[in-house]
């Protein structure tokens, strides 16, 4: 059995070809394309600041995906042990798990799990919108605002 009570089955073809990058045996092994470090970090720090304040489900699940993905480890999801960095395969993996925990029965799983999910696209650039509101200090000389919203 998988981690997460389900027998290992393919990864849907969405997220198995998010990469073009096989070793010879066919696993993807190239590190996962995530944004700045100093941008991770900025986020990760709203995300904290977040979750303490509101207990937020939503906000606990990506840092938790931000944490992973930066640090490597038991993935928050899977619990899949990963070494940074991470690559792709397993950042499929969690995306895959992400998304059909989002629409389960349990409200703070699926809370959980769509800040999984909105976190590692955001990382991947998949999606503009940070899972957190936040001032960039990167950015502040030029006055503009990063500013995204969870949608939970």
């Amino acid at each position: 059995m998988h981690p997460v009570g389900r027998s290992r089955r393919p990864l849907p073809q969405s997220y198995a070809s998010l990469s073009n990058w096989r070793s010879e045996a066919g696993t993807v092994t190239r590190p996962a394309r995530v944004r700045e470090p100093e941008v991770l970090a900025e986020v990760m720090s709203a995300l904290c600041a977040e979750s303490k304040r509101t207990g937020s489900r939503f906000s606990l699940g990506a840092l938790d995906a931000l944490q992973w993905l930066t640090r490597g480890g038991a993935a928050p999801l899977t619990g899949q042990v990963t070494e940074k960095p991470v690559s792709v395969r397993p950042v499929a993996r969690e995306l895959a798990v992400a998304e059909g925990q989002t629409y389960g029965r349990n409200r703070d799983q699926s809370q959980y799990a769509q800040g999984v999910l909105h976190a590692l696209m955001w990382a991947q650039y998949a999606t503009a919108a940070p899972p957190v509101r936040f001032e960039s200090k990167l950015h502040a000389h030029h006055g503009s605002r990063l500013s995204g919203h969870a949608s939970v």
